[in-house]
C-alpha cells in the first residue's frame, strides 16, 4: 500500500510539474518573440536577453522538480573569463538547465538535432546559437567542430558532453576524442565539471519525476600551455581523470 501511496504521488507531482512547465514554454514563446524583435534595434541587447531568459529558464526547470542544488568550488569558474569549455558528465535531461543556472548563462551547447525540432524549444536552441549534432560520423559532422572552434576564438562560452549521450547507469562512459577538438582548434581553457544527482530525477526508463540532492563540482581550469603538446587521446585521458576525481572533493567538504 505504501508502495502504491509512493507511486501515486509521484506521478501526481511530475503532472503538475508538466502542467505549470506547459504554461513557462508558452511564456518563453512571447520572450522569444520579444528576443527577435530586440535583434533589429541591438546585438548586444538580444544577447543580454537571451541570457537572462536562458538563466531564469534554468532556475524554474529545476526549481519547479523540487530537488536542492549546490556546487562546490565555484571558485573555479570566472564570467570574465572567455574561450572556455566546459567539459562534464551526463547524466540526465537536467544538465542543461543546471550549467545554464547554476555555471554560466552564457554557455552554448552541442545538441542532438532532435532537439532542434521540438516546437519553442527548437527556436529557442537556435536563437541561443546552439550547434545541432548528429551521432553519424561525417564530414559534414565534423565541420560543426570547426563552427564551434572559431566561436570559441571570438570568446564564446561552451559545454560539451564528451560521452555523447546520457549515461544508463550513473557511471562515466566512454569519451569521444572528437569533443576535444574545438578546445584544441580555439586554444581554449578547459574546465572539468562533475554532476552527482540530475540522474536522480529522472532515471532512464521512468516516467516520474523525484526530488533529488545534486551537486555540481566544478574542477580546476586547465589552461592551453598545459596540453598544447598532447595528442587529443593523451588530453581526453586527462581530463577524463580529473572529472573522475572530482567527486573525492565530497570527502573533503
Amino acid at each position: 500500500m505504501k508502495k502504491f501511496a509512493t507511486k501515486f504521488l509521484l506521478w501526481g507531482f511530475t503532472c503538475i510539474y508538466v502542467l505549470i512547465y506547459i504554461l513557462f514554454f508558452l511564456f518563453l514563446f512571447v520572450v522569444l518573440i520579444l528576443v527577435w524583435i530586440a535583434g533589429i534595434f541591438s546585438k548586444k541587447l538580444q544577447h543580454k536577453l537571451i541570457n537572462s531568459t536562458a538563466y531564469i529558464w534554468a532556475k524554474v526547470t529545476l526549481w519547479l522538480t523540487g530537488s536542492r542544488i549546490s556546487v562546490i568550488s565555484p571558485e573555479h569558474i570566472s564570467h570574465h573569463m572567455q574561450n572556455v569549455v566546459y567539459i562534464s558528465n551526463h547524466q540526465s535531461l537536467f544538465d542543461i538547465p543546471l550549467l545554464l543556472g547554476w555555471i554560466d548563462s552564457r554557455i552554448r551547447f552541442m545538441a542532438k538535432d532532435s532537439l532542434f525540432r521540438i516546437p519553442i524549444l527548437g527556436q529557442w536552441m537556435k536563437t541561443m546559437g546552439c550547434i545541432p549534432v548528429s551521432r553519424k560520423v561525417s564530414r559534414s559532422e565534423l565541420k560543426k567542430f570547426d563552427t564551434v572552434a572559431t566561436y570559441l576564438c571570438d570568446g564564446g562560452i561552451v559545454s560539451i558532453f564528451p560521452e555523447g549521450t546520457r549515461t544508463r547507469d550513473g557511471t562515466l562512459q566512454k569519451f569521444h576524442l572528437s569533443a576535444f577538438r574545438p578546445a584544441q582548434q580555439a586554444n581554449s581553457t578547459i574546465v572539468p565539471v562533475f554532476i552527482q544527482g540530475s540522474w536522480d530525477i529522472l532515471p532512464p526508463g521512468k516516467r516520474t519525476i523525484s526530488p533529488a540532492r545534486v551537486i555540481i563540482i566544478i574542477g580546476e581550469p586547465i589552461y592551453y600551455h598545459q596540453y598544447s603538446k598532447w595528442n587529443r587521446k593523451q588530453l581526453s585521458e586527462y581530463v577524463r581523470e580529473k572529472i573522475e576525481q572530482l567527486p573525492d572533493h565530497l570527502n573533503d567538504s
